[in-house]
């Protein structure tokens, strides 16, 4: 083969892999924001809870003031649907925009500008930043990261200089460092349980997710043959100067981090490694 021939069988690869992520794009959009959308102004908690991989996933809010975030509250999926069917009793609905997708094999990452209408009044804004796995029920919502002002005057610019970008590197360089040991001490999570996920994948689509103490990362890497293998994670791409996300390699196997940003502090909130 000659190079002529090479360099258009690579365009030819790039044409066909950014289609596949563009229809993978729009079969996330979807879920969200088109149907979170529609189930949430519908105020249909079933129609929710749909959407989400599991009635347990984590739900994380950054509360937003003064060009600071301080941690507002957790939830989980289960009980953040039953709140909007059962508890607001006036229309409600979100408006969602600039959403933006990274497709990371069967993983993938969005982050979108949400704002929050209660009786047709503009009431709060934010930014959200959720992950999703492929299922063989389509794409599921899996972890759910936001901010929130409830004070206007705080958004709609983003915020990008209100975080340590050193804090923030040295916590992932930490995560990279202490992994293939098993010190993991200076990892902290929002979750009140510290683990680590673990995706096993089968044809592209989940064949199974468990969820491992931090500290059993030992047992964790020998059951997946996985005693060699080194942690590579890349640059942190930060959302709204509060939320981030991190992508790595375990060996052959991608790596996701999700990060929210408390005081001065950078806390890993998911930890994930497709396999």
């Amino acid at each position: 083969m000659n190079k002529t021939s090479i360099t258009i069988l690579s365009i030819l690869l790039s044409i066909a892999v950014f289609s596949q992520d563009k229809s993978e794009e729009n079969s996330i959009a979807q879920v969200y924001p088109i149907a979170f959308e529609k189930e949430v102004r519908d105020k249909n908690k079933s129609g929710i809870s749909d959407l989400y991989f599991s009635g347990d996933v984590i739900l994380n809010v950054s509360m937003k003031a003064n060009k600071a975030a301080n941690y507002y509250f957790k939830s989980i999926a289960d009980d953040w649907s039953t709140m909007v069917q059962d508890q607001i009793t006036v229309p409600y609905e979100l408006q969602i925009s600039e959403a933006e997708y990274e497709i990371i094999g069967s993983f993938a990452i969005s982050n979108a500008r949400f704002d929050e209408y209660m009786n047709n009044t503009h009431s709060a804004d934010g930014y959200d930043m959720f992950t999703y796995v492929k299922t063989t029920n389509g794409w599921k919502i899996n972890h759910m990261e936001v901010t929130l002002a409830q004070d206007r005057a705080n958004l709609p610019e983003k915020e990008t200089s209100t975080y340590d970008e050193k804090v923030l590197n040295g916590v992932i360089k930490n995560i990279e460092q202490g992994f293939p040991n098993n010190d993991l001490s200076l990892i902290k999570f929002m979750e009140t349980k510290d683990h680590i996920t673990v995706n096993q994948f089968k044809n592209d689509v989940l064949l199974e997710s468990k969820k491992h103490e931090r500290t059993e990362v030992t047992d964790l890497l020998k059951d997946n043959q996985l005693n060699d293998a080194k942690l590579r994670l890349g640059e942190p791409k930060v959302v709204d100067g509060h939320m981030a996300y991190v992508i790595g390699k375990l060996g052959t196997n991608d790596v996701i981090l999700t990060l929210a940003h408390q005081g001065n502090n950078w806390l890993v909130t998911s930890f994930n490694i497709n396999i």
